[in-house]
């Protein structure tokens, strides 16, 4: 289990969790997919239960999964004023179980192969409120390498069928990302003439290279209009990651992209 290094006390990032899943089987190991469950979650600081999940969730395993992910978010809202600045313990339990993967069963009703409760530590260090763990470079002997690292690949929106509020459109950003020199985290921004709408945002670290797809709910129909589509540097995007520290801090802005 992985947890952030150092967490600011009070940051919206909250507590991030993040359990490594290394060479599991199921039976023979070979060739078999299944679902791994996960239910009655608890998270603590110390001794102090930060948060309880009695929900069930799933997640398919393949027989090459390793180094797959589950991640674990509480956000500690109603805790901050009862942790303290210092090195913490934080702790995951959980049981753990292997399911047959038949999409046509509800969870209830698949073949349970194994369970196990399961208890993993980690430390982290919080600092007092108002300081920041992720470091901003703006070495211009990077620029170039990191203005030619991200292409964006796609923009749509669409109207959504059942809107909930003002934001009655649907964005859908996809980008294509190649290794940098340095790690990244931005806010997305799409911008027509004066006006900004964040449509998420996108953390990578330098060595990967990746395709990357989100979406978001906006106010405006920007189809078939060109904007200006903006990577801009957010450190408490960083801080809602395990291990992005240092960050690219300038922004990059791709003129005239035509929303589909």
């Amino acid at each position: 289990m992985s947890v952030r290094p150092r967490i600011v006390i009070g940051s919206e990032a909250g507590l991030l969790l993040r359990l490594t899943i290394r060479d599991l089987r199921c039976g023979s190991g070979k060739y078999v997919d299944f679902l791994l469950s996960e239910r009655e979650r608890v998270t603590r600081i110390g001794s102090k239960v930060v948060g309880r999940v009695n929900m069930r969730g799933v997640k398919s395993v393949a027989f090459d999964n390793h180094n797959s992910y589950m991640s674990n978010k509480c956000d500690l809202e109603g805790f901050w004023e009862e942790i303290r600045p210092g090195k913490q313990s934080v702790s995951y339990q959980a049981e753990l179980a292997i399911l047959e993967d038949d999409s046509e069963k509800p969870i209830d009703s698949r073949e349970l192969f194994a369970s196990r409760i399961v208890k993993y530590e980690a430390e982290t260090t919080f600092l007092p409120p108002g300081q920041t763990t992720v470091t901003v470079n703006t070495d211009p002997g990077m620029k170039s390498a990191l203005d030619n690292a991200f292409r964006v690949t796609h923009v749509s929106t669409e109207p959504l069928a059942n809107p909930l509020n003002n934001n009655r459109y649907y964005a859908n950003i996809r980008l294509g990302i190649e290794k940098r020199p340095i790690d990244t985290a931005f806010k997305m921004i799409l911008r027509d003439g004066e006006m900004e709408y964040v449509v998420g945002t996108v953390g990578a670290a330098a060595d990967k290279k990746a395709s990357f797809s989100s979406g978001a709910h906006v106010q405006v129909d920007l189809s078939g209009k060109r904007v200006d589509f903006i990577l801009r540097p957010s450190p408490l995007a960083a801080e809602d990651s395990i291990d992005l520290l240092e960050i690219w801090g300038e922004e990059i802005v791709f003129k005239d992209v035509l929303v589909k």
